[in-house]
């Protein structure tokens, strides 16, 4: 390992990557949330200097943990994991924490990478749902999440609608949101009150 290169900790033959280019896909939000990036995971390719641009990284993933010993790419970085599975239904607790986290690194100007594993399902979606929470229409969000291209916020929304039409997605996430706001950052009393959200 060179000097150049620092452990990511989450398997031994991972390290940040040493070279003049990142391998990993970074897309940015639009303003005024240029702060928050989404994209591959780190892993694949990622250079020191372009993870110490990172306040925080949010890691959407079931297995894949940060660990309390990886060596961070600075001291005070941040590191979230919150667990998702591809492919079967995520519940309320992923959007719950991603509003509670987002909601404080936005306000504090933090500079905020979400990922997963290749960054086309479950991190977008999280960006968008998030937005969503903002009070974004579902088109406004795509388009932001997207960067403005609007055949790519097509097809993000598509797919978008296919996560909630297979139930991966909560339906009511909107009701989540509006209770949200009502008695604030509580999920039990969020889910609870009548009708309860399933």
């Amino acid at each position: 390992m060179t000097d150049a290169t620092v452990k990511l900790g989450f398997d031994d033959n991972k390290e940040w990557y040493d070279n003049y280019f990142d391998l990993v896909d970074i897309r940015e939000l639009l303003p005024p949330y240029s702060n928050i990036c989404f994209g591959s995971h780190p892993t694949h390719g990622m250079k020191l200097k372009t993870a110490q641009r990172f306040d925080a990284f949010i890691n959407y993933s079931r297995t894949d943990r940060y660990s309390d010993d990886v060596k961070k790419p600075r001291k005070d970085t941040e590191f979230y994991r919150i667990p998702i599975e591809e492919m079967k239904p995520w519940g309320y607790s992923p959007f719950f924490q991603t509003k509670y986290i987002l909601d404080y690194l936005h306000a504090n100007k933090k500079q905020v990478f979400m990922h997963c594993f290749a960054g086309q399902n479950r991190s977008p979606s999280m960006a968008v749902a998030w937005l969503l929470s903002r009070e974004h229409s579902l088109d406004e969000a795509c388009s932001i999440v997207m960067g403005g291209n609007q055949e790519l916020a097509k097809a993000r929304k598509n797919r978008f609608l296919f996560n909630i039409d297979k139930g991966f997605i909560p339906g009511k996430l909107d009701e989540f949101y509006a209770r949200y706001k009502e008695v604030g950052p509580d999920l039990e009393k969020i889910v609870s009150l009548p009708p309860r959200l399933e």
